[in-house]
């Protein structure tokens, strides 16, 4: 969105983040839930999220979650439509 609220760009993600379809011309690292921090590192491909790097092509994380966990490199623990993962490295359900 520009300075008159026109939209200028779009993206459209997979449920684990890979972008399926981009419109316009506008650069933003913030591709996929900027909210929580998600940010495009531009030249491997991957998303900076908090203290971790996330590959959406394969839907996980580079490396461990510092939080123990069952399965520590999973994307909101396999369900990116039920849960939501925080870029403090924790995934969490929304209740």
């Amino acid at each position: 969105v520009n300075n008159l609220q026109a939209i200028t760009s779009t993206l459209t993600t997979e449920a684990f983040g890979n972008a399926v379809a981009q419109w316009g011309s506008s650069a933003n690292p913030y591709r996929f839930a900027g909210a929580w921090g998600y940010r495009d590192d531009g030249d491997a491909g991957l998303l900076h999220v908090g203290a971790r790097y996330y590959d959406a092509q394969v839907g996980r994380f580079l490396s461990r979650d510092v939080v123990l966990s069952e399965h520590p490199y999973l994307f909101c623990e396999h369900e990116p439509v039920n849960s939501q993962a925080v870029p403090d490295c924790v995934s969490a359900t929304p209740r």
